[in-house]
């Protein structure tokens, strides 16, 4: 309702445990609904380095995550609609209205 009514939405997360989960049930949200008038980020000094690390991991992640990527060979962490942004500078660039998901001294 935020973002329709062209406001930001700003999510605290920590950078390890749930958020992976969370990344990728919005960026599924994402398209599922076609929202991609709508920028979706995740902002962390770590946050390109902390999702390919995740990305080359598959195997030690749940179990869902695990057979998703046996059954249809694709890993949960290459995301479609979630752009990565070290910077606040960076998150500046990218169009609103915006959902963000923070993680960081800075936040």
């Amino acid at each position: 309702r935020t973002v329709s009514r062209g406001g930001n939405v700003l999510l605290p997360v920590d950078s390890t445990g749930r958020v992976f989960e969370l990344m990728s049930i919005l960026d599924t949200y994402w398209s599922q609904h076609n929202l991609k008038q709508y920028t979706l980020a995740f902002l962390s000094p770590e946050s390109r380095s902390i999702v390919d690390m995740a990305a080359s991991q598959v195997e030690w992640l749940s179990k869902h995550v695990s057979q998703q990527f046996v059954q249809n060979r694709k890993n949960v962490f290459h995301f479609q609609h979630l752009q990565r942004c070290c910077t606040r500078k960076e998150l500046s660039r990218l169009p609103g209205p915006q959902v963000v998901l923070a993680s960081g001294l800075d936040l």
